[in-house]
């Protein structure tokens, strides 16, 4: 099972609340964060595939809101991103 570190978990949410239409990634943040370990820094990922795609979906979109420069070039942001999609990606999993 993977792990989602605290600070991506408030990463995610801080963005998430920037649009009420993210109500369902809400949800699901909820729900990973009820998967904290105690006296851990983490939460194990225990997502079923239809939540794990609407959660890559979403940090697609946030890639392109602000994961790129003015110059067309992903930044620092988009990369951080791109490794929080490489966590929710369970296709490597399969």
């Amino acid at each position: 099972m993977k792990k989602l570190w605290s600070k991506d978990i408030s990463f995610l949410f801080k963005n998430a609340k920037r649009n009420q239409n993210n109500n369902e990634i809400l949800l699901i943040l909820n729900k990973i964060e009820l998967n904290k370990i105690e006296n851990q820094d983490y939460c194990l990922l225990d997502l079923n595939r239809v939540e794990t795609d609407l959660v890559e979906d979403f940090l697609t979109d946030l890639i392109c809101e602000i994961g790129i420069g003015e110059d067309g070039e992903v930044n620092q942001t988009g990369r951080y991103i791109d490794d929080l999609i490489d966590v929710f990606n369970t296709r490597d999993s399969e």
